[in-house]
């Protein structure tokens, strides 16, 4: 599948649609790595003996399965528009560019008011550069 690349105008559109879902997706990320952290100490702790103590232990399952299908549905949504999500945590997002005669990424974080960084591809965010 070829890249998309956005110019800065395609891409600053997309910017009301990730303050939308973003939040979502970055609440269900915080919500599910504890309750994975959780989940495997408890599949630590039964491994000799298979007991669970924990009656919770399913509920957990469900919740987890369920913030999974959540931040999955949106990285699906993500990807389809040719947006790659870089950090689920920050709600990093980066937007293949072209930039001269390279493809570039134009990179914007959730509490930015804009699209106002660039960065080349394997320099990720500590390369970021004004536009």
């Amino acid at each position: 599948m070829e890249r998309r690349l956005f110019t800065l105008d395609e891409a600053r559109s997309h910017l009301p649609k990730l303050r939308e879902i973003l939040p979502g997706l970055m609440d269900a990320v915080r919500e599910a790595e504890p309750l994975r952290e959780q989940m495997a100490a408890i599949q630590r702790a039964t491994a000799g003996n298979g007991h669970v103590v924990d009656d919770d232990v399913a509920a957990r399952r469900r919740r987890l399965e369920q913030l999974a299908e959540t931040i999955n549905e949106v990285l699906q949504e993500l990807n389809q528009l040719g947006i790659e999500m870089k950090d689920l945590v920050r709600g990093l997002v980066d937007f293949p560019s072209r930039r001269d005669d390279r493809v570039v990424y134009l990179c914007w974080l959730y509490d930015e008011e804009d699209i106002q960084y660039w960065h080349e591809l394997d320099a990720g965010f500590a390369g970021r550069q004004p536009l």
